[in-house]
């Protein structure tokens, strides 16, 4: 009441006009003044360019649209027994009826989800004011409910929707309160509530845990992230698209991490020896993957091999070249070892 109150004076305010200490006059312009609906209201502005009132957006009312009607969602079935496949239905004289059962009834919504030669469905939505004093919104629910159970199986509220000699025979009507619209959850505001018959759940969301009454932020450690791999690089980005090179303790959620390995080395998972993923994610769950490794690529380390088959194969022809080359160098060497005796042996014999 007192924001109105405030809204009220502001507004009676702008139509004065402001005497400036030169004596001239000047009008406040009302085109610069805050909006005044709420909830997605739209202003009706008079000729004089004055916000007169408000329209307010479907599910609200009041001055300032300030005011959350409480909203009743619910079907009715009827089981068609003509000999033809569809049945024409008057959703205009649904909605009669359904504000024909209250008083309070601001706006009714009406749709035939299903028409078929069995079952015709129709859904609707009520909008109404929050009675004075407030009472229990699921007594107030079992009150529509019973209502349109009374009124939508009568015999001339069926001609009144399918037309005289319809053959269609009232099922049943179910009528819920719709939580969520009328701001009667309890879920936290980092949550979003969705509608369930009956009642309502709540889903924390992205980038939040817990039970969607409570929800807090996700974080992530930067000590239980995986550890950079030896031979290996680490790049840390925030949700923004930041690089950061000393992050702090607390990483916020989506944050990634990208490894890499040096040249010839390939990112391997050191419990299975499988190629790992890159990139590792900050999520519901933690960090998306625990350590990672640098191991040699197989076509480096068959490169390697070669080179080492090769290597072993040119070495031992230098070896057999070399060994070669010494026997026959050795054997030269007793040849002519065995000359100079022959050539001695003979020097002797001639002197004596």
């Amino acid at each position: 009441m007192a924001f109105v109150f405030y809204l009220t004076a502001l507004y009676s305010l702008s139509q004065f006009v402001v005497a400036q200490p030169s004596t001239t006059v000047k009008t406040i312009s009302t085109t610069t003044r805050p909006i005044q609906c709420l909830n997605g209201g739209s202003c009706d502005v008079e000729s004089t360019g004055v916000c007169a009132r408000c329209s307010c957006a479907l599910g609200y009312s009041g001055l300032f649209c300030e005011v959350t009607l409480l909203r009743l969602d619910g079907n009715i079935t009827y089981r068609n027994e003509n000999s033809q496949n569809t049945t024409s239905t008057n959703i205009t004289a649904v909605n009669d009826m359904i504000r024909s059962t209250s008083a309070s009834v601001r706006e009714v919504g009406s749709s035939v989800d299903q028409q078929d030669a069995t079952n015709i469905r129709i859904f609707f939505t009520i909008y109404l004011d929050r009675p004075s004093p407030p009472i229990n919104s699921t007594a107030q629910a079992a009150f529509f409910n019973d209502a349109v159970q009374t009124i939508f199986s009568t015999d001339a509220s069926i001609e009144a929707i399918f037309g005289l000699g319809s053959k269609v025979q009232f099922v049943g009507a179910v009528v819920d309160v719709n939580e969520c619209s009328s701001n009667l959850d309890d879920c936290s505001p980092q949550a979003q509530c969705i509608e369930t018959v009956p009642g309502f759940r709540c889903a924390c969301l992205e980038g939040y845990k817990g039970n969607g009454r409570t929800c807090e932020v996700i974080t992530c450690r930067l000590y239980d992230m995986p550890s950079t791999p030896v031979l290996g690089t680490r790049t840390i980005t925030l949700p923004d698209g930041r690089v950061v090179t000393n992050p702090s303790n607390e990483l916020p959620y989506k944050t990634t991490i990208e490894f890499g390995c040096q040249r010839y080395y390939e990112l391997l998972d050191p419990s299975t020896g499988e190629a790992a993923v890159p990139v590792v994610e900050c999520g519901l769950e933690g960090w998306s993957a625990s350590d990672v490794s640098c191991g040699m690529e197989l076509g480096f380390r068959v490169a390697l091999g070669a080179s080492a088959v090769s290597s072993f194969i040119i070495i031992s022809i230098i070896a057999c070249f070399v060994t070669d080359y010494c026997v026959k160098k050795e054997k030269k060497a007793k040849a002519r070892e065995n000359d100079d005796q022959v050539e001695l042996s003979f020097e002797t014999v001639d002197h004596n």
